[in-house]
Parts: structure tokens; sequence; C-alpha cells
């Protein structure tokens, strides 16, 4: 799995695996977070997503006030 961000845009290629990558995911998240209210999330081809990481997606919406837009772009995802 690699990470990459531009901006407020934070794109995610390989699969999301294991309980590293999702505390990787975070720690990125949680730098964007800091200067952006808006974020961008770009799963390019995983073939899931844990629920940790959709657990602290939903922290972040509901008791941080981030806004997160989701693009999937595993059509099986």
């Amino acid at each position: 799995m690699t990470i990459t961000s531009k901006s407020n845009i934070l794109t995610i290629s390989g699969n999301i695996k294991s309980v590293t990558n999702v505390h990787s995911i975070e720690e990125e998240i949680s730098i964007l977070k800091k200067k952006f209210l808006n974020i961008t999330i770009h799963l390019l081809d995983s073939i899931s997503i844990t629920s940790s990481l959709i657990g602290y997606l939903c922290k972040l919406i509901n008791q941080e006030n981030i806004s997160i837009s989701l693009h999937i772009h595993n059509n099986d995802l």
C-alpha cells in the first residue's frame, strides 16, 4: 500500500490489509486535518476497507466535524 497526499487530497493505492496500513492512513489524515476541514480520499485499487478505518472516518465526521469525500475506484468494492 502506498499513500500520497497533495493539498487536501489523499490517494491510496494497493490493498488496505493490516492494522499497520490503517495506522499509516490515520497518521496522514491527522496531518491533513490540521490544515483542512474538507478531505478527499481516493482509494484506487483496494479490494477491501477495514472496519477500523470506517470507524475512524465516522469519528472524524461525527465528532470532529471533518468533511470526508471518499472516492472508490474499484467497482468490486
